[in-house]
């Protein structure tokens, strides 16, 4: 598919405007825009739910964990969800995925949010990431440590 720019567009018309003069026929050019490319912005992850500001090392103390999320060119019906691992610590086997929930998109829907709870035992110490699934696609992941 060919993508036209500003420049592009200005030369086939002065090529139209031209070839008129002189008394010749122009086909109309077919011009494709690619759709927007649905996706996530503003991705916030914090132990706060209206923090704008990004964390990556928490303490053993945060209550919940939240990541935030603007939407992009949602198309209604698509799913999102939000998978909480900790790939790697002494209290869990690698990449274990310790919740998830699904989002499917509706009319209006611009931003949303997922949360994780503390655990009863605390956070154990360890590496963790929260992956954010377009229609059952890992579309973004974040990164972030808790403990030392």
């Amino acid at each position: 598919m060919m993508t036209l720019n500003l420049t592009t567009l200005t030369a086939f018309g002065t090529v139209a405007v031209f070839l008129a003069l002189g008394g010749c026929s122009v086909t109309p050019l077919e011009v494709k825009m690619s759709p927007a490319k649905p996706g996530f912005t503003n991705i916030v992850l914090s132990d706060d739910l209206s923090s704008t500001t990004p964390t990556t090392n928490f303490s053993k103390g945060p209550a919940k964990l939240f990541v935030t999320f603007g939407l992009k060119d949602v198309p209604i019906g698509d799913k999102i969800k939000g998978s909480w691992v900790c790939e790697e610590s002494k209290e869990a086997p690698p990449n274990y995925e310790i919740d998830s929930a699904t989002i499917v998109i509706g009319p209006g829907l611009n931003t949303g949010n997922f949360s994780l709870s503390k655990p009863t035992k605390g956070w154990p110490e360890g590496n963790y990431r929260v992956d954010l699934y377009w229609n059952d696609k890992v579309a973004e992941s974040v990164q972030f440590k808790i403990g030392a």
